[in-house]
């Protein structure tokens, strides 16, 4: 039909159609790159985990090894220093002064524990028992008249048998570890005559007898 003249217009309608038909091909592959690499990201932790475990046993075996070495280097030691605790090794010089083989020293505190010490020696330790008195070393080297002694004891523990000197007037003593009561009793034997000693000292010193 016309109107008014004019030709008649065909429309043309176009219908479109959107059909999911998956990724694309590229996101496809990323996918499957994906969990191909899944397996190779869990051996990498397994790896890890495994040099982390070796390294750890390493460190533990060292620290180990480094404990065993030190006690075994300090038993050996310690024996040598026990060995050499006996009267034998007493060396008397021209003077009478007799330097004694002692194992460690000590200074204490008066009226607390004896085997508590604010300082100790057993790198060169030095007990010498001089005609006038003793000289000793814990941290310097000093002297003491035998006038000055107070009482000399005798205290006994694993592995130490030490000689106790308090004095007058002074709230410090000093204490040496002899290592071996033969020793010990000798050394008392050394002392004067009229130096003060207390029960476990005599009984000590009655060995030497």
């Amino acid at each position: 039909m016309e109107q008014a003249g004019k030709p008649v217009q065909w429309t043309q309608r176009v219908e479109t159609i959107n059909r999911f038909i998956g990724p694309c091909e590229e996101a496809a592959q990323k996918a499957v790159s994906n969990s191909i690499k899944r397996p190779e990201g869990a051996w990498e932790i397994l790896g890890f985990a495994l040099v982390f475990v070796l390294q750890l046993m390493a460190f533990v075996g060292l620290i180990y090894a480094t404990y065993r070495g030190m006690a075994w280097l300090s038993l050996r030691l310690g024996r040598r220093a026990y060995e050499r605790a006996v009267v034998a090794n007493i060396t008397v010089d021209e003077a009478g002064a007799a330097t004694i083989p002692v194992l460690a020293t000590f200074t204490g505190v008066r009226g607390l524990p004896w085997w508590y010490a604010i300082a100790s020696n057993n790198a060169k330790p030095l007990l010498v028992i001089e005609p006038g008195g003793i000289r000793f070393r814990v941290v310097c080297e000093r002297e003491r008249r035998y006038g000055e002694i107070e009482c000399v004891d005798v205290r006994q523990g694993r592995g130490t048998v030490n000689l106790s000197f308090t004095f007058h007037e002074s709230l410090l003593n000093f204490t040496a570890n002899l290592g071996a009561v033969p020793l010990a009793a000798h050394v008392l034997s050394l002392l004067p005559q009229s130096m003060p000693l207390s029960t476990r000292a005599l009984a000590v010193k009655a060995i030497s007898v």
